[in-house]
């Protein structure tokens, strides 16, 4: 970078620390090639609040190059930080009409801005952007449509509501999400099970068969991925946070993997936050799934404490395990006695959630455990959380809306399951609401099919 751009950037920082917004002013610069999608994870694992993880991205700024400077001010003039541009460069600031002059000590955004920017009708430009460490160039099977008919001009089906519960009137049409498109939206699978340092996960290549079925039978297209690394995931998250989502009504993305609270396994043994994978899919950074239903599945530790129950009132309300036979469950971290001795090493996701409602409005995160606990799973039965999900689904999904289906997912895990060894411990899922309406759906039309989308 030019020393004049570098004394630019110094001169301002005090500005582009406290007022910029790098979540979006970040996808510009992966866009313009400045950084990888990766390297915006790595400024949030080491900065706390937005003020560090902006003070980390302008020390590395100054390191890509002679065009990180311009590229810099064209993602800030694009992402409505015209006033920020301006500083930075003021000749490249544009020439207000006489009736748009802003008025002095006033600070707006360039209201200009969107004039400048290239305005998209339906399909944002194809995702050119991967790892290069990963891939070279897109993948053949993302050259073209992920199905026939993914276009503008595909024509969703008619003749398809929402399920009507009994003395519902019309006006509650508005509080029920459009499940119509066909096909319903892609459904991504993330299945880890052999790990570099971590313990073989027996038994998830079940979950991820019975998750496909159900997705399929929902009306989903699914996309499987096996056995990804953090960085194999996070490039995943981005190609499918670009593809354009115009013409489908839903999202869900499925991860079966080792965790820990706040965070996610790749099969390299690197975690990647639960709150920056759901991220890639807010309303800003992936507009065509803005105020449409965006589901996650998480089937992972999320820490290390075994939940040993209580005895209830009626003995009859704990039925016998079905995985409680010769087979023992283990957990998904599957770590010796010893290692419950060990610190560890938490994410307050919590508070991450609720600092950004607005952004992740319309998601659900449906948690197999509570903050701290294990997950169990059986080797030759599957998981206990996802095992109930699809048979509860199956059973109810053209009568129920999604939460209350969850609800009874709880109950089924909670007191339908105990661990066959030592002290019978139990699990309580704990799902996450952050959707605005009720989510049916509504059965698909027998003749269409599924075919199946296979990444490796």
């Amino acid at each position: 970078m030019e020393k004049h751009h570098k004394e630019a950037l110094r001169k301002n920082r005090v500005a582009l620390v406290q007022d910029m917004d790098l979540t979006y002013v970040f996808d510009g610069l992966v866009k313009r090639n400045i950084f990888e999608p990766a390297a915006y994870e790595d400024f949030k694992a080491e900065g706390k609040t937005r003020r560090k993880i902006n003070q980390l991205f302008l020390n590395a700024l100054e390191r890509r190059g002679p065009r990180a400077f311009g590229a810099f001010v064209e993602s800030l003039r694009e992402h409505k930080h015209g006033i920020l541009a301006n500083k930075l460069d003021p000749a490249s600031a544009p020439r207000y009409p006489a009736q748009m002059e802003p008025r002095p000590g006033r600070e707006v955004n360039n209201p200009m801005d969107s004039l400048l920017v290239p305005q998209v009708d339906a399909k944002p430009e194809p995702m050119d952007i991967y790892p290069t460490q990963l891939l070279n160039s897109p993948p053949e099977d993302l050259q073209e449509p992920l199905w026939p008919g993914s276009g503008p001009a595909a024509v969703p089906i008619t003749g398809m509501t929402a399920p009507t519960p009994t003395g519902q009137d019309d006006s509650d049409v508005e509080n029920i999400y459009q499940m119509n498109s066909e096909p319903r939206g892609i459904a991504i699978i993330i299945n880890n099970q052999i790990f570099v340092d971590l313990e073989l996960r027996e038994g998830s290549d079940i979950d991820r068969n019975e998750l496909r079925n159900l997705f399929e039978m929902l009306g989903f297209r699914t996309v499987v991925k096996d056995n990804q690394t953090k960085q194999e995931m996070q490039a995943t998250f981005y190609e499918f946070s670009k593809h354009d989502h115009g013409t489908l009504d839903c999202f869900v993305l499925a991860i079966l993997s080792h965790g820990k609270e706040g965070t996610i396994y790749g099969v390299d043994g690197d975690t990647i936050q639960t709150e920056h994978i759901m991220g890639y899919f807010e309303g800003g950074r992936c507009p065509t799934l803005a105020g449409k239903p965006k589901l996650f599945f998480l089937q992972a530790c999320r820490g290390r404490r075994y939940d040993y129950g209580f005895d209830a009132p009626d003995a009859n309300a704990v039925a016998p395990s079905s995985a409680s036979g010769s087979t023992a469950p283990t957990s998904h971290c599957e770590r010796s006695q010893r290692m419950l001795e060990h610190e560890l090493d938490r994410t307050d996701i919590g508070s991450a959630i609720r600092s950004k409602l607005p952004c992740q409005s319309d998601m659900l995160l449906a948690y197999s455990t509570v903050p701290d606990f294990v997950s169990w799973r059986t080797p030759g039965q599957g998981s206990w959380f996802v095992q109930s999900l699809c048979e509860v689904f199956r059973k109810y999904y053209q009568k129920e809306d999604l939460v209350s289906m969850l609800v009874k997912v709880n109950k089924k895990v909670a007191r339908a399951y105990e661990s066959s060894c030592g002290r019978r411990c139990k699990q309580m899922p704990a799902p996450v609401v952050m959707l605005c309406k009720k989510l049916f759906f509504p059965p698909v039309r027998a003749e269409r099919g599924q075919e199946r989308v296979q990444f490796s």
